[in-house]
């Protein structure tokens, strides 16, 4: 009786702490990030030494606005490197792994603006999985946005195209990379590839529209910032880029009529 005792309170403890994790990613997807955190907490209590849910309450402190103890997170999680798909029920839905973690923490070097850093864990991710587009898009976005480095930033788009070619994102930030290198057919022809593949992208019709402004296209540049209003009409951004386009073409009556909702949608916007 003392052993069969025994062997059903170490399986209700096992299922109660397999109902914790779950609860732990319930929380992840409903956005409730603090019990999230509560419950991982929990968890690494009794498993101290587990990568996966030291590496998921990291995000769910990176989602929570909690930077500095997702860095925490990340990092222990890397040097433990015990990342174990059974620990989460063999769900590879939910499978957190170390390459999937340094993209994470290079996220959260973005973050923080510390990009070399970022590169380097994009850098080690790539060389633990060659052939996942992920951290070449992410390390692609850090060579442009970050330490402003085109040319490889380029590099990593191409990869990223070529290892998925329906990437809609791909195809908007290396358009966008050449938009800054004044390459404009090339960056035209990915911004119509964007949305040939997404037509309903504003940001694609956003960024084709200035790069029609930039060439003094203006009658272009009107017709993608009036099809991203139409995708986004309360958009205050894109009101203030239309008229500022119909005014530079002459159109002072609609450049007054965009200026009039940009007010409408933000009293605050005609104060100098």
């Amino acid at each position: 009786m003392g052993l069969y005792f025994s062997a059903f309170c170490l399986k209700l403890h096992h299922q109660i702490e397999f109902m914790s994790i779950n609860r732990a990613f319930t929380y992840m997807e409903i956005g409730q990030y603090e019990k999230a955190i509560t419950d991982f907490s929990e968890v690494i209590k009794h498993k101290p030494k587990k990568s996966i849910f030291i590496s998921f309450r990291g995000i769910a402190y990176f989602n929570n606005g909690q930077f500095n103890e997702a860095l925490k997170d990340y990092s222990e999680a890397i040097e433990l490197d015990s990342f174990d798909l059974e620990d989460i029920g063999y769900n590879p839905e939910m499978y957190c792994d170390r390459r999937i973690t340094y993209i994470h923490r290079g996220i959260l070097y973005i973050k923080t603006d510390q990009y070399e850093k970022a590169i380097d864990d994009f850098t080690i991710a790539i060389k633990l999985k060659e052939n996942d587009p992920v951290a070449y898009y992410e390390r692609g976005c850090t060579y442009l946005h970050g330490i402003e480095n085109v040319d490889q930033a380029i590099v990593d788009f191409n990869k990223v195209i070529q290892l998925d070619a329906d990437n809609v994102y791909a195809y908007l930030k290396r358009g966008i990379t050449y938009f800054r290198k004044k390459e404009y057919d090339r960056a035209l022809l990915d911004f119509n590839k964007g949305i040939q593949l997404d037509p309903n992208n504003v940001e694609l019709y956003l960024t084709r529209g200035m790069m029609y402004q930039d060439i003094e296209n203006l009658d272009k540049a009107i017709a993608d910032f009036s099809a991203a209003i139409h995708l986004a009409p309360n958009d205050e951004v894109l009101y203030a880029l239309r008229s500022n386009t119909y005014r530079q073409n002459g159109d002072f009556n609609k450049a007054i009529s965009d200026y009039n909702k940009l007010i409408q949608l933000n009293p605050n916007y005609g104060d100098v």
